[in-house]
């Protein structure tokens, strides 16, 4: 019986967490920037869950941190522009008072589903297989994330470059299975 793991690419290493060596790892393996899309809902009314690593992404020349921006109508429209970006990553922003705040407006009921539709519709444009799709806001979790439906989560103060690693590997074991293509279709 044949080795199966020789036909399918291997993940790609684990991506070091160190600035400068992140920085090398990603021009080494990826040769490119990483694109990183943030998806914010219109009218979210937390704080930003990504101000803290905006702040940090400096030191990361190879790292492009896009934002768009919608609400649940436009979210469909807003998927399609972003998978034309050819994203390696998209960030769904959970803002922290949507959920923690108990606001008696229903407005986490609101985001709750935003967060839902923007999972639906990306699954159903196969986003899945071309980007990773994150949840992060305040105090999140992988655990939490992928309870949700998503790939990963990450809490709004969660080490920068320790995320961007795990965005980095996903990018470039992504990457190489697309390089590698999929068998041809059986004609039996």
């Amino acid at each position: 019986m044949a080795d199966d793991t020789l036909d399918q690419p291997m993940r790609a290493p684990v991506a070091p967490e160190d600035v400068a060596a992140l920085n090398a790892w990603m021009d080494a393996q990826l040769g490119r920037p990483l694109i990183i899309v943030a998806l914010r809902r219109a009218v979210a009314s937390g704080a930003d869950p990504l101000a803290g690593w905006r702040a940090q992404l400096p030191q990361f020349p190879l790292v492009r941190l896009l934002e768009e921006v919608a609400d649940e109508a436009q979210i469909a429209e807003s998927l399609t522009r972003i998978a034309q970006l050819d994203a390696d990553a998209l960030l769904v922003c959970d803002e922290a008072s949507d959920e923690a705040s108990g606001d008696a407006s229903g407005d986490a009921d609101v985001a709750r589903c935003w967060r839902a539709a923007a999972l639906d519709i990306a699954e159903g444009r196969n986003l899945f297989e071309r980007m990773e799709i994150a949840l992060v806001g305040a105090g999140m979790t992988r655990p939490a994330a992928r309870a949700h439906g998503f790939e990963d989560g990450f809490a709004s103060d969660h080490p920068v470059a320790e995320a961007l690693a795990i965005l980095a590997r996903e990018a470039v074991t992504r990457a190489a299975y697309r390089r590698y293509g999929s068998s041809p279709p059986c004609y039996l």
